[in-house]
């Protein structure tokens, strides 16, 4: 059925069918299910999905599809799914002899490159603002809001994806397909496109290890763009304080710090979009300023004050300092320089970490009621039961 759909019945208007077929599809075989990924494969799955991809890009077919206008985002998503079903068709520990059919079945990664390609120039021109041709990746990054990557951008991260799982464990088929694509590459005028492209996929894109029924497999994950507000202090922070006690202490812990680490991220997001910007980076340096500032001032006077025994009222002996008048104007205007500092550092830090700890205190006082009153609620709902079953039985 799913392949009769994308042969003869792929429209503007029965777009939303493909997607309930699609989203089906794959959740048949996630978690993955090898049995459902295998069926599935057999019934060419991965042809169809790619012929949907990488087959309505003319403006020609667009048009007699009727994807034009405001239904290009029916096309848009259609792809993303098709995408998302390859990824969960080798999720997890993936046979080799899958990776190998899909390949095949892909067979051009220069194709696939230019979808990542053509999807990110999209993305910066109508989401961003930015020329493709010239943004750097510096500006790219400065322009990304929270949520930047909610739109068609998926696509081409998914796309960028299921290439890396491919030329894991340098498959032979996989990294053939890649030499040839960078020798197609090396002809091609468009190649500084696809390095720009590139370098911004490679940024956002994370991974991290994990072990499912004893198998260890590599996942890949966008990175969200607030990610980059979190500061290399608070990383720090979080990795002394997370427990390593066993596998399960660490994920709780990790689960338990992600409000405090989310928090953070968004305020400082918010504070550097301010007319007065002030992050925490901005803290760090004033107070490294009023530090150097307090070491300086106490050299100055270990260094130049002399002390003198004078008889005082009383005509007993007692030891002064003894100055001259720029050496004393220089102390006061180091003081000043002190104490300027020190409020500003003092202001600083409550714009920064003010609503935060308002925020973890909130957040833990209605934990607490919650678990305080859901306790009660479950007690006063089993002394009821309770209750009920007694006069059931007396009667």
């Amino acid at each position: 059925m799913f392949g009769i759909f994308i042969k003869s019945y792929t429209n503007c208007y029965s777009s939303n069918l493909g997607d309930m077929l699609m989203a089906t599809l794959t959740e048949l075989i996630q978690g993955p299910c090898k049995d459902n990924q295998l069926t599935e494969i057999n019934h060419k799955v991965i042809e169809n999905c790619t012929e949907l991809i990488f087959s309505y890009n003319s403006a020609k077919i667009l048009r007699q599809k009727g994807f034009v206008g405001e239904y290009e985002i029916e096309l848009d998503e259609l792809k993303q799914h098709c995408v998302t079903l390859l990824l969960s068709l080798i999720e997890g520990k993936c046979d080799p002899e899958l990776k190998r059919r899909m390949v095949q079945a892909i067979d051009n990664f220069y194709i696939v490159f230019q979808r990542m390609d053509t999807i990110y120039a999209k993305f910066v021109a109508e989401n961003l603002g930015l020329d493709p041709r010239t943004a750097s990746l510096a500006q790219v990054t400065s322009r990304l809001k929270n949520d930047s990557f909610d739109c068609f951008i998926n696509e081409g991260f998914e796309l960028y994806i299921l290439i890396k799982l491919l030329m894991e464990d340098n498959d032979p088929e996989a990294l053939k397909r890649y030499q040839e694509f960078e020798l197609q590459l090396a002809q091609d005028d468009e190649s500084d496109s696809f390095r720009r492209s590139m370098q911004f996929y490679k940024k956002f894109i994370g991974s991290c290890e994990v072990i499912v029924k004893g198998d260890l497999f590599k996942v890949f994950f966008p990175i969200p763009p607030v990610c980059r507000f979190l500061s290399s202090a608070n990383k720090e922070d979080f990795l002394t304080a997370v427990p390593r006690d066993s596998p399960q202490i660490k994920i709780d812990g990790f689960i338990s710090a992600m409000p405090d680490l989310i928090d953070q991220m968004e305020h400082t997001e918010r504070l550097k979009r301010g007319a007065i910007k002030i992050t925490p980076d901005s803290v760090f340096l004033v107070r490294n300023l009023a530090y150097a500032i307090a070491v300086l001032l106490n050299l100055f006077i270990l260094a130049l004050y002399e002390y003198q025994s004078k008889p005082n009222t009383s005509g007993a002996y007692q030891l002064k300092p003894e100055v001259s008048t720029w050496v004393e104007r220089t102390v006061d205007g180091l003081g000043i320089a002190l104490i300027v500092t020190n409020s500003v550092m003092l202001l600083f830090w409550l714009f920064t970490h003010f609503s935060l700890l308002t925020k973890r205190y909130w957040r833990e006082y209605n934990d607490m009621n919650r678990s305080l009153y859901g306790e009660s609620d479950a007690a006063s709902q089993a002394a009821e039961d309770d209750d009920g079953s007694g006069h059931q039985s007396g009667s």
